[in-house]
C-alpha cells in the first residue's frame, strides 16, 4: 500500500514525490547518525532547520541547534605530563575551620603544580576553573619569580585597585594570625602601571597570572612535615624554607602580609620590603 494518497493518478507525479520523500529519509537519517549528540527528534529537526532550509515564509533559519559542553575558562594542559612529586601533603581546608586539613597530593609538570585530591591522577590536561579535584582550582607556579617590594610606595589601596576582602572571622599561618576583614589587590588594578611590583611581576607570566592572597598562600601551608629551620612549612617544590612570600592582602596603608616559610607564621611587612614571590593562576 502506497503512502501517497490514491487520488494522485499522474504516475510521473507520484513518481516525484516518492523519490522526494526518499531523499529526505536519506538525509534524515544521515544527518542523525552523523550527529549522535542529539538526543531526540524535536532536538534534530531543530538542528536540520538550523542548517539553512526555507519554511514557507520565505525565511531562512540560519542558526543550528548544536549542543555543546561550556568551554572551560583556564584550561592547562601538563607539559610535557603530570608527575607526582608529594604523596599526601597535609594542609589547610581553606574551606572548613582553621584547625580543619585536607590531605592532598601535588602534581607537577616541568614549571607548574596543582594539588590534587589524594589517590586521584590528573588528566594530561586540566580545567582549573573547574575540577573539583585540584585544590582551591588554583595552578600554582613551580619556581619563584625574582624578589620584589609589593608597591613602589606606602598607600592604602582602594577603588579599583581593591580585588576583594576576606571574610571574618579569619586567622591564617602558625600564629594564627587575624587577617580578617583585610583586602587583597586586584590583579587588573585600576593605579598606574608598576605602581604594585609583586603583583606586576606575576602578571608578567602571562593571562591570569597573579600574586595569591594571604588565604591562598597558607593553603599549602604544610601542616606537620616540615622540621622548623630545617624544612619549609610547605611541600611545593623550590619554595625555600627561609623565605618570606608576599601575598596580595593588604594590613593599612604601610604594611602587606607575608607568609615565612619558616614557621609557617603570618607576619605584615613594610610594602617596599623586598621579598619572595610565588604566583598563581586561576580562582579568585
Amino acid at each position: 500500500m502506497s503512502l501517497l494518497s490514491p487520488k494522485i493518478k499522474n504516475p510521473a507525479l507520484v513518481g516525484f514525490i516518492s523519490a522526494g520523500v526518499l531523499a529526505v529519509v536519506i538525509f534524515v537519517g544521515y544527518f542523525w547518525f552523523s550527529h549522535p549528540k542529539f538526543a531526540s527528534a524535536d532536538e534534530l529537526l531543530v538542528a536540520i532547520i538550523g542548517q539553512g532550509i526555507k519554511i514557507g515564509s520565505g525565511v531562512q533559519i540560519t542558526a543550528s541547534y548544536i549542543p555543546s559542553t561550556p568551554a572551560c575558562a583556564s584550561t592547562y594542559a601538563a607539559s610535557p605530563s603530570w608527575t607526582k612529586t608529594v604523596t599526601g601533603t597535609i594542609v589547610r581546608d581553606i574551606a572548613g575551620a582553621y584547625n580543619a586539613t585536607v590531605t592532598k597530593d601535588i602534581f607537577c609538570d616541568n614549571t607548574n603544580c596543582i594539588l590534587y585530591t589524594s589517590g586521584a591522577t590528573p588528566s594530561t590536561t586540566v580545567c582549573i576553573a573547574t575540577d573539583a579535584n585540584v585544590y582551591a582550582n588554583i595552578l600554582w607556579s613551580k619556581t619563584d619569580v625574582t624578589s620584589q617590594t609589593w608597591a613602589d610606595s606606602n598607600f592604602s589601596i582602594s577603588g579599583g585597585d581593591i580585588g576583594g576582602t576576606h571574610g571574618s572571622p579569619l586567622t591564617v599561618g602558625n600564629g594564627n594570625q587575624d587577617v580578617a576583614s583585610k583586602n587583597w589587590l586586584a590583579r587588573d588594578y585600576t593605579s598606574a602601571s608598576g605602581t604594585f611590583n609583586a603583583m606586576d611581576a606575576c602578571k608578567a607570566l602571562g593571562a591570569g597570572w597573579r600574586l595569591p592572597n594571604i588565604l591562598e598562600l597558607d593553603s599549602i601551608r604544610d601542616q606537620g612535615a616540615y622540621v622548623l629551620f630545617v624544612t619549609p612549612a610547605s611541600r611545593l617544590p623550590n619554595i625555600l624554607f627561609y623565605g618570606s612570600y608576599w601575598s596580595s592582602s593588604e594590613n593599612n596603608g604601610t604594611y602587606s602580609w607575608y607568609l615565612n616559610f619558616m614557621g609557617g607564621t603570618v607576619v605584615d611587612a613594610n610594602k617596599n620590603t623586598s621579598d619572595y614571590v610565588r604566583c598563581v593562576r586561576g580562582a579568585m
